[in-house]
């Protein structure tokens, strides 16, 4: 999935993972190093 910004069009990630539920949300980025460029994680409250 792609992240772009509605507003000018650009894209902010190629590679977006959408953390939508408690487990996914809870874990978040634990044990990743970092995020490479292109990479983002969208968090959503329940």
């Amino acid at each position: 999935m792609r992240l772009i910004n509605s507003t000018n069009g650009a894209v902010l990630a190629d590679n977006v993972e959408v953390a939508s539920n408690f487990k996914k949300r809870f874990k978040g980025l634990i044990g990743a190093s970092t995020l490479n460029q292109g990479e983002a994680l969208i968090l959503f409250p329940h």
